[in-house]
């Protein structure tokens, strides 16, 4: 396996073609976006960034998560349950996508 201490991982947002819920998702104060980047391997690494504040408040925190993925759309999925643990949602999608 390639070590990832090279060149850094460009990630970027989630856009799955088949109209899944992949974009960033406001849930209370945060918002919560999935991003997903595919490996030279042909895998799908994910990460998520969960903002909240705004102005010169804002806070983004982004967590690279280590699992790996055949297919773009659960990496996706991966992230955004990750990102609602992360805030403590346990109830389920609430959510409205932010457009």
């Amino acid at each position: 396996m390639k070590s990832l201490n090279g060149p850094r991982a460009t990630f970027h947002p989630a856009v799955i073609p088949d109209g899944s819920p992949a974009g960033p998702l406001k849930v209370g104060k945060y918002l919560v976006s999935p991003l997903i980047k595919i490996l030279e391997n042909g895998w799908f690494a994910s990460s998520v960034s969960i903002r909240s504040g705004s102005g010169s408040a804002t806070t983004d925190r982004v967590l690279r998560l280590t699992r790996l993925f055949r297919c773009a759309k659960e990496a996706a999925a991966y992230a955004h349950a990750e990102g609602m643990r992360w805030i403590g949602d346990s109830h389920g999608p609430r959510w409205a996508p932010v457009n």
